[in-house]
């Protein structure tokens, strides 16, 4: 059994320690933390679990083999940097960072004591996203050579820390760079970004569009946190190869503002469809994607790398960094209204 030590008890925390005792007897939640006393308790006693009194006791505890952490970005990188020293293997909710001195620093923590770390990229696990993955760079459509990706949703919150620009990073690495992961997965590594505002100014804004030039194509990606309370979340994504394309995408209806944010809330309005466009004058396909909850594959997959010492594939460090990079670029960009660099992760 992975004995997991959770470590933040706000949204996501909750959510990702009832996904890990999802799985019996694999895994179980043994310890949680988080800052607030109370939230804690309650999140412990929902998962049968103890309160940690601090946070150096719940990653240091001998009843504890992995840490979750799901707490504001800007407080990764020293609890990432003490779980890795404490040997323990780390899943760490995206994105890796605020700033890119985090970031690296959380790189070389990886490097330097030979650990483990999964970032929670989640779309490379949520069902409809690794399928389309697949045929966009299989090559039966040939070469992928353009994404274009939507997010568009109501404020993720009115107050606390997703409320505060300084705590998130702003709508690019907050939301965004979930396409931008997505993008760099299909299209390799990014050159260069151009963005620019549509709703906001500066590192506020609300409702972005940026276009991102790679060595083997383009992506463009619209993501707004500003749309009305009654608006769906609502994302989508085409591929366009050499010989036809692929597209994915659904919408959720808004839910009520007292409703637990759970897996159940992201449940699409209507079954989403992958669909193949072949240009060969061939039969296009439709698959319908029945299975809607997107973190139990995310956590099946950190906690059997766990389970059987195996390196982490999606979600790495490097992933989560360049995705990072992506969209601090972007950030700068739509800022300034210059295209501006991508660094160089090499």
């Amino acid at each position: 059994m992975i004995r997991v030590a959770l470590v933040g008890a706000g949204v996501m925390g909750a959510l990702h320690g009832r996904s890990v005792n999802s799985f019996g007897d694999t895994a179980r939640v043994t310890q949680v933390f988080d800052p607030d006393a109370a939230l804690a308790a309650a999140v412990a006693d929902e998962l049968g679990a103890d309160v940690a009194p601090s946070l150096e006791r719940a990653v240091a505890s001998v009843d504890v083999d992995a840490v979750v952490i799901a707490i504001p970005p800007r407080f990764h990188r020293t609890t990432v940097e003490l779980a890795l020293e404490h040997g323990k293997r780390v899943f760490l909710e995206k994105p890796i960072a605020v700033d890119r001195d985090d970031a690296h620093a959380i790189v070389d923590a990886v490097q330097r004591t030979g650990g483990s770390l999964m970032v929670g990229h989640v779309l490379r696990f949520w069902p409809g996203y690794p399928e389309l993955h697949a045929v966009a760079t299989g090559g039966t459509l040939g070469a992928p050579i353009s994404v274009v990706c939507s997010r568009l949703q109501p404020p993720p919150s009115a107050t606390g820390w997703l409320a505060d620009v300084q705590q998130t990073g702003g709508i690019a690495s907050l939301v965004m760079v979930h396409d931008f992961d997505l993008m760099n997965w299909v299209l390799g590594a990014p050159r260069s970004v151009s963005s620019f505002v549509l709703q906001g100014s500066g590192a506020a804004a609300s409702h972005v569009m940026s276009a991102v030039t790679y060595n083997t194509g383009r992506g463009v990606v619209e993501a707004s946190v500003s749309m009305p309370r009654t608006h769906p979340f609502e994302t989508s994504i085409s591929v366009q190869c050499e010989r036809g394309s692929v597209h994915f995408g659904f919408e959720v209806e808004p839910a009520p503002a007292d409703a637990p944010r759970d897996a159940g809330r992201f449940t699409p309005a209507a079954p989403p469809v992958l669909r193949v466009c072949p240009d060969d004058g061939s039969p296009g396909s439709s698959t319908t994607i029945t299975s809607h909850d997107p973190w139990r594959p995310e956590m099946a997959y950190f906690l059997d790398r766990a389970a059987n010492d195996l390196p982490i594939e999606f979600g790495t460090p490097e992933q989560a960094l360049a995705a990072l990079e992506l969209a601090l670029a972007a950030t700068e960009s739509f800022s300034t209204g210059t295209v501006h660099p991508v660094s160089d992760l090499g």
